[in-house]
């Protein structure tokens, strides 16, 4: 019979995005960390970043500011606790924002799944 391709887009969604997207965090703070005023250069580019993959359009902007955010999470983690290289098992930073970035992801689900309840339900016009 085999899996609802629902379940996979839930997958996709709680844990491939976090973990793949969350990728891009560490070598873009790594080459930004010399520059001049470094934390708004990371956060910067991490914005513009998240703004092209997901489409360029103006929704997306939401998108791209949730993961500014998570620049600046990630800058402070990364300050707090840095990992010894790029490719060093310590990667509290890393998994910090893969935690932060599935959390958001739920909560939008969530948020989606009661809005339509409520809706389905008649108590939201």
């Amino acid at each position: 019979d085999g899996v609802d391709p629902l379940y996979w887009v839930l997958a996709l969604m709680l844990v491939g995005a976090p973990i793949l997207e969350s990728l891009i965090f560490p070598p873009l703070h790594l080459f930004t960390r010399r520059l001049p005023g470094h934390r708004i250069a990371f956060v910067a580019l991490i914005g513009i970043v998240a703004y092209v993959w997901h489409g360029m359009a103006i929704p997306n902007l939401a998108q791209a500011a949730g993961f500014m955010l998570m620049a600046l999470w990630y800058g402070y983690l990364a300050e707090s606790y840095p990992s010894p290289s790029l490719v060093s098992p310590i990667k509290i930073p890393y998994y910090g924002i893969v935690l932060a970035h599935f959390a958001w992801n739920a909560t939008i689900l969530i948020w989606s799944i009661v809005v339509n309840g409520l809706i389905g339900a008649g108590w939201v016009l």
